[in-house]
């Protein structure tokens, strides 16, 4: 298990924020204003597996309408580049238009990258991991239009090209090992009553889409997916005291390149493990988190998930459930916005763990 460790992050900086002249004013006030637009960070990672990975990450904040029912939008961008020779490019984009008529929510890149793939399964053993590189461009894309209130429906496509696959050890005997090309596409319902889309205090969301892969859509797989996305926060009396509830699953049912299995373990969900550590066709989670203010902008959260995936929907076994858990702290950049910086520790039960910086929370 890859322990992630972030050595710096600094320069934390914003462009085109109204001028503030009370001299009440904090510092940190004066820095970061209430119109906050852009946060960017160099970022260096390292790790035993990559190497010294460097690079920048911004992240603007920006509204389509006037209105106070439009919420922000915000687009991220990451570049990064490792002593390995790893490149990566990431935009992702969350675009509210005015009135909330359309939701185009989305992420893109190209990743010239290394990975390790320890087998498919809940038992994949852990000395039974090996090394691959290749090239990867996908888009994952959610195109939706306000049906009635807070629901909205459209449609989820999904592309991912792997490429120049080169494996590293032994080449294991699953699909795609050899690279692969998947596209599809499919109904998406949404449903947002949450108060922020960037730290919700209160509301509820859910996600439920289907996508069908097949040559019909460029894909050289034939499956189907369905994925589920459910979270609800709970507000105490005290400002800013949050219960952040969340369960996830993602199934699949056809032939899939490995590499395009549901995946357990993320940033977001399943901190703690390395992300792919454990897939197979399919894979449920769930977790919660406790949100606590300490003093002034520096806020507190500890957290706990537990997660499985399995062959077929039947054979999943909470005798091998998979945990992690752990805690963070954040520092509220904006309260206007609530655009929050994280830095989270997890620990999992199979021994390891992972360290994570992101802005805003995990979910």
């Amino acid at each position: 298990m890859r322990t992630q460790l972030y050595l710096l992050i600094s320069l934390l900086f914003c462009t085109g924020l109204r001028a503030q002249e009370k001299k009440e004013e904090s510092r940190f006030e004066k820095f970061f204003g209430k119109n906050l637009r852009f946060i960017g960070n160099p970022i260096i990672q390292n790790s035993p597996e990559t190497g010294v990975k460097m690079g920048l990450a911004g992240n603007y904040f920006f509204k389509t309408g006037k209105d106070t029912n439009t919420r922000s939008s915000n687009t991220y961008l990451q570049i990064a580049y490792t002593t390995k020779r790893q490149f990566i490019l990431e935009p992702i984009w969350n675009i509210f238009t005015p009135g909330e008529g359309y939701i185009f929510r989305g992420r893109a890149g190209y990743l010239d990258f290394t990975d390790h793939f320890w087998g498919v399964g809940s038992t994949a053993s852990q000395d039974g991991k090996t090394d691959l590189a290749y090239k990867r461009i996908y888009i994952q894309s959610k195109l939706l239009k306000n049906l009635t209130g807070n629901w909205f429906g459209g449609i989820a496509i999904r592309y991912s090209n792997i490429y120049q696959l080169t494996w590293l050890d032994i080449i294991p005997d699953v699909e795609g090992n050899a690279g692969s090309v998947i596209s599809g596409i499919g109904p998406n319902i949404q449903a947002d009553f949450r108060d922020n889309p960037f730290s919700p205090q209160k509301g509820w969301y859910a996600d439920v889409f289907w996508s069908a892969y097949g040559k019909f859509a460029g894909s050289n797989y034939r499956f189907n997916q369905i994925q589920a996305d459910g979270r609800y926060y709970l507000s105490t009396k005290r400002a800013r005291q949050v219960l952040a509830l969340q369960v996830f699953a993602d199934l699949t049912f056809g032939e899939q390149p490995f590499r395009e299995l549901p995946r357990l373990g993320s940033a977001f969900l399943m901190r703690g493990f390395f992300e792919g550590r454990f897939r197979d066709k399919h894979y449920l989670a769930a977790q919660a988190e406790w949100r606590q203010p300490i003093y002034k902008r520096i806020h507190a959260s500890a957290f706990i998930g537990a997660g499985e995936v399995a062959n077929s929907i039947d054979s999943f076994n909470l005798s091998r459930i998979k945990v992690a858990g752990g805690g963070g702290i954040r520092l509220l950049l904006n309260p206007k916005e609530s655009v929050f910086v994280r830095f989270d520790y997890a620990w999992n039960n199979e021994g390891g763990g992972g360290f994570y910086i992101r802005i805003n929370d995990a979910f």
